[in-house]
């Protein structure tokens, strides 16, 4: 009976020991696609959540996705005239503001520097246009207070449909023309 009870100890060890271990494998894949400032998905969350999106699509699960790019208007003045302190609380501002407007299913992440990515999902034309345009008239009047200072800011953005035969570099690609076309109908050559 003590033989049975130390075998028993020892396969409960193990089995905890394989917790712990599975556990510090998901935290390890959890900080591979986060962003460590914002917290949101990182440029191989994303891809990730793209790719796993336009699985939904091919199986019929989701009508469609729509792929938005969202880059800082002459965020550059910013980290100049405030510090990249300033910039960072900028970032995670609008990070903030990005999460809030989306559903759960959607998908958030910052990609780098001042750039963000929205990835809506199970999502048609008609509400992704309601959607995206809620969304560019919050990212048009942006402020933060800064050490008793108001930063006003802005961001412009651009997207494109992913549907499940969308290669993620050219719905990037298309996402970024459309945010260029949009930064420069807004600011002409001084984007």
């Amino acid at each position: 009976m003590a033989q049975l009870e130390q075998i028993q100890r020892k396969l409960d060890a193990a089995e905890a020991l394989l917790a712990d271990r599975d556990a510090y494998i998901r935290q390890l894949e959890r900080q591979a696609s986060t962003d460590i400032l914002t917290g949101l998905l990182n440029r191989r969350g994303v891809e990730r959540f793209f790719m796993l999106e336009q699985q939904r699509i091919l199986r019929k699960q989701s009508p469609g996705a729509l792929f938005a790019l969202i880059d800082f208007d002459r965020f550059k003045a910013i980290n100049d005239a405030y510090g990249h302190p300033a910039g960072d609380a900028c970032l995670m501002a609008v990070s903030e503001r990005l999460h809030g407007c989306v559903r759960m299913l959607d998908g958030v992440g910052r990609l780098g520097g001042d750039e963000f990515v929205l990835i809506l999902t199970q999502i048609d034309d008609a509400l992704g246009d309601i959607v995206l345009e809620k969304i560019r008239r919050l990212l048009q009047h942006l402020s933060l207070e800064w050490h008793g200072r108001r930063i006003d800011f802005s961001a412009s953005l651009g997207a494109a449909p992913v549907t499940g035969e969308s290669a993620y570099a050219d719905v990037y690609r298309l996402a970024d023309e459309a945010l260029y076309a949009r930064k420069q109908a807004r600011f002409g050559h001084n984007i």
